[in-house]
């Protein structure tokens, strides 16, 4: 990258637009930037890292306070830097935040920071996001990689220099490309973690089946199994244990299922008798039971005999009564007749009572429309007039809003009068206080000149012997001779005294002239106001209470323009209202006609029903006198009560006889069981059952014993052949786990630095290694000559301590002791010396390592003012030079005189008595 044009608008103390044509300064060669401290020296070089990364190239300032202080408010800010990378042209243009005027209307608003590329293809990225990411991509470094090898920012490019070794790792990751050797450390460490973690689990999952092993309270083998749970037996014994376990379990279950098939043998031998005394026992108690139930049927047969009688005798009267039922009956159809007839009368009576009700809310409802009509008409006479006020009242609003117009203006410029009144303070305390410290200034140079005048004196007199003539005066007699001050200054001393009185004299001087710049604008816009409050108010000098006032009258002006704005609303409310009646009127008179032609049909509909209401109620008089009941419902329940006795009196015999036949049949079947049981208990054979129930009793608890020592006994073997088969296949595994772990560990523990007894050396550091071995060499090819022989660096190749991460460190080689000590014990000269050969090696290596960087510009702020001028800055001169025979182009910032002398290419930034500064080439 090699800048071409660099333009600054408002940036920095760069008021207006700054433009460098940079092409001048050629491809190759050193240049220097020269000028007054803080006139925008290294604004230059901010400009440049702003534009290609979005930042300024000191850590300590930042982009969005980068908005000149000096610039016109209409002065828009930005940077604007045309390079050439690679053989082809660059242009980008950027603005960071800022506040500026509005384009529309009065006041200021926040301009939003934005960037724009234009590409060699004529193309333009515009978005701020992706022009910082083509650009970084496009040059190969970030910001921070830019400031270490190309951009030396001032106090800045010593930091690669003091690195600690971590931090170099990081840069150089970038640099070279090396973090895939960090990635694959890390794999290996995730690796060895999850095999460790693995075979931890692997061992606690054998040791959990190990304490799944079980055996007998009185198992000989009990000590040994506690051992083995306690982790104090091998894995192989174990497994033997365990299948002596099994052994003894199995041979102690097969004696219990002998023991279990006998005693089953024996229980159903017991259920059979038991079977055969329970069945001669069921008989006999059923016998005495069927006995006892025969004797009560016999007594239900006399009871059912006698009502079965009683309800034959009944059975006559049951034809008479159906009988009465049927003559009901066929009068039925009439009583449906007259219930038709008199639902007719009551739907009629319904509809006339609704008729009725309508016609009395027609009538009510046509009185209050015509009531409603009369209102309207009366409303629309009210408003005849309605509208004439409108013009007079928007006349008068006019007049009064242009009264408020004319009161704000003269608002404003009170505001702008009392904001330039604190400016005009702000600048006579400044001029105060500057012109303070002149007096404080010119008194100290004065002072400094006396003692300096008076130490010539005293030179000249203090050699002087009675009779010699004096060199001043030419007397030969010396009554009385000058002595010489104890603290005079030097002529350097009295030189700068000049020059900081100087420079406080020019800054009263700025001071006392914006003070009465200031102070004549407050007069200018004084007479403003008087001028125009004087055509509103009495009194207009009186400034100080002009705000109140003028406050006041807008206030009575604004209330006087809401009541006429009010008036008027309501003047237009009104004639919406009459042109509102004029189109209801007719309306509402159509709709009154139509409601009392509807009122006079119904009342004709009302009165022809009452009528037809008159004629049904008389038929229905005649033909209900021809029937015994009043309706239907009536009758049919008369019918059914008939017809309910009669069922009642048939249902009655026929229950009777059914009984009757039913206990006739009992005794018949409880004679046949009498006689069939009797005959089972004479052939029974004799049994005691009792004993019986004893002796099954005592079997099957004995049998209950065994099988649940049987049951422990499988259970044992169960879990133990278990705990046996995982014990056994889990152990394989580990041992295979164990020895993957170990491969890992040994990798990750090389690949991290932590081998034992060695230096901590990780693998991408050991990668690095070797990049930072060809940065110091080339460092050394520079830093020997600046030196002149007495320096070289090198890196650390061993840790004391052997457990601190190294390989990336820097030492100091003096040739002139033979010792090798740390970079940080260097002086200020030799820091910058160290420090610009290292900067200087690492730009040489990343360009001859990393593909797509190629930085053919490089700038250096400040710090050759801690060399020696005879020695030393000649030295690191000539290096600068011998970089720049590659076609690279080198910018310095520096006050030093005798690089001025050197160098002929030159930006001089100058500043004027404002502080603003301007930039001109020589070449």
């Amino acid at each position: 990258m090699r800048p071409i044009n660099l333009t600054m608008s408002a940036f920095g103390p760069y008021a207006g637009v700054q433009m460098l044509d940079m092409a001048q300064l050629g491809a190759e060669g050193l240049y220097l930037v020269t000028g007054d401290t803080g006139a925008g020296k290294t604004t230059i070089f901010d400009a440049i890292c702003y534009a290609l990364y979005d930042e300024p190239s000191g850590a300590s300032r930042d982009a969005r306070m980068m908005r000149s202080t000096y610039a016109d408010v209409n002065t828009d800010t930005y940077v604007e830097l045309t390079f050439d990378h690679m053989g082809k042209t660059y242009r980008v243009k950027r603005n960071p935040s800022y506040e500026r005027r509005k384009k529309k209307g009065e006041g200021t608003t926040m301009q939003d920071a934005a960037a724009e590329l234009y590409l060699p293809d004529d193309s333009v990225i515009a978005n701020r996001t992706k022009v910082n990411s083509y650009l970084q991509e496009l040059l190969g470094v970030d910001r921070e990689q830019f400031s270490q090898i190309s951009m030396l920012a001032q106090g800045e490019f010593k930091e690669l220099l003091v690195a600690e070794s971590g931090d170099r790792q990081k840069i150089f990751s970038k640099l070279f490309h090396t973090s895939r050797y960090f990635v694959l450390q890390k794999r290996l460490q995730d690796e060895t973690r999850r095999l460790q973690s693995e075979r931890d689990d692997m061992k606690k999952s054998i040791e959990q089946y190990i304490s799944g092993i079980v055996c007998g309270e009185d198992d000989p083998l009990g000590l040994s199994v506690q051992k083995a749970k306690d982790g104090q037996m091998p894995i192989d014994e174990v497994i033997t244990l365990i299948g002596k376990i099994i052994v003894t379990e199995k041979a102690r279950t097969d004696l219990y299922e002998k023991q279990i098939g006998t005693l089953e043998t024996r229980v159903g031998e017991l259920d059979t008798l038991i079977g055969k005394a329970q069945q001669t026992e069921k008989a006999r108690v059923q016998l005495e039971k069927t006995h006892l139930e025969l004797a009560n049927v016999q007594n239900d047969r006399t009871t059912a005999e006698a009502e079965l009688n009683r309800t034959k005798e009944a059975l006559p009267e049951t034809e008479e009564l159906q009988r009465q039922a049927a003559v009901i009956n066929n009068e039925l159809p009439n009583y449906e007749k007259l219930d038709e007839k008199r639902k007719n009368i009551a739907d009629e009576e319904q509809l006339l009572q609704r008729q009725n009700e309508q016609a009395e809310k027609g009538r009510m409802l046509v009185t209050d429309k015509q009531k409603s009509i009369e209102k309207l008409r009366q409303e629309q006479t009210q408003l005849a007039d309605a509208g004439e006020k409108i013009v007079a009242i928007t006349a008068s609003r006019e007049k009064m809003a242009d009264a408020v117009d004319y009161l704000n203006d003269i608002s404003r410029l009170l505001m702008e009068y009392s904001r330039r009144k604190q400016a005009v303070d702000k600048a006579q305390k400044q001029y105060l206080f500057d012109n303070d410290m002149y007096t404080r200034k010119q008194d100290m140079y004065e002072h400094m000149s006396t003692l300096y005048r008076n130490a010539q004196a005293g030179i000249l007199a203090k050699d002087l012997k009675e009779g010699q003539a004096c060199p001043v005066c030419g007397a030969t007699e010396h009554k009385l001779l000058a002595s010489l001050p104890k603290e005079a200054p030097t002529d350097a001393q009295l030189d700068d005294a000049k020059k900081d009185a100087d420079k406080a004299r020019d800054r009263a001087n700025a001071s006392a002239t914006d003070a009465k710049v200031k102070l004549a604008s407050v007069m200018e816009i004084r007479n403003s106001i008087i001028e125009q409050a004087g055509r509103k108010f009495d009194d207009p000098e009186d400034i100080d209470v002009l705000p109140e006032k003028v406050e006041k009258n807008i206030g009575y002006y604004n209330e006087k323009i809401a009541e006429a704005d009010r008036q008027i609303e309501a003047e237009r409310k009104r004639v919406s209202r009459r042109d509102e009646l004029a189109a209801k009127l007719p309306q509402e008179e159509e709709t009154f006609a139509g409601m009392q032609v509807k009122l006079a049909e119904l009342e004709r509909n009302i009165s022809a029903l009452t009528a037809k209401v008159v004629s049904d109620r008389e038929q229905a008089t005649e033909l209900a006198a021809g029937l015994r009941f009043r309706n239907r419902s009536e009758a049919e329940t008369k019918m059914n009560e008939i017809l309910g006795r009669a069922k009642k009196l048939q249902d009655s015999f026929d229950t009777a006889e059914k009984r009757y036949n039913a206990v006739i049949q009992d005794i018949k079947t409880l004679e046949g069981q009498i006689k069939a049981l009797t005959d089972t208990l004479e052939s029974a054979e004799k049994l005691e059952l009792a004993k019986l129930e004893e002796d099954k009793t005592a079997v099957r608890d004995e049998l209950g014993r065994i099988r649940l020592l049987m049951q422990d006994g499988n259970s044992r073997i169960r879990a133990n052949e278990t705990a046996m088969a995982n014990i056994s296949r889990k152990s394989d595994e580990l041992l295979a786990k164990e020895k993957k772990y170990v491969s890992v560990k040994s990798l990750y523990d090389t690949a991290s630095g932590n081998v034992s007894g060695k230096n901590k050396i990780n693998l991408e550091a050991y990668i690095q290694m070797s990049y930072f071995d060809r940065i110091i060499q080339r460092a050394n090819l520079r830093f020997l000559k600046m030196s002149d022989g007495q320096y070289e660096l090198g890196r650390v190749t061993d840790s004391s301590d052997k457990r601190s991460q190294i390989g990336l460190d820097l030492c100091v080689v003096d040739h002139y002791n033979g010792s090798r000590r740390d970079v940080k014990s260097l002086s200020g000269g030799e820091s910058f010396m160290a420090s610009l050969s290292l900067a200087l090696g690492l730009s040489d290596e990343v360009q001859a390592s990393a593909g797509g960087i190629q930085i053919d510009t490089m700038f250096v702020d400040e710090g050759f003012g801690s060399l020696d001028t005879e020695k030393t800055l000649p030295q690191a001169y000539k290096a600068l030079v011998s970089v720049t025979e590659g076609r690279k182009l080198v910018g310095i910032i520096s006050h030093v005189t005798e690089l001025k002398e050197k160098i002929d290419k030159q930006i001089v930034v100058e500043k004027d008595r404002t502080g603003r500064a301007k930039a001109r080439l020589v070449v």
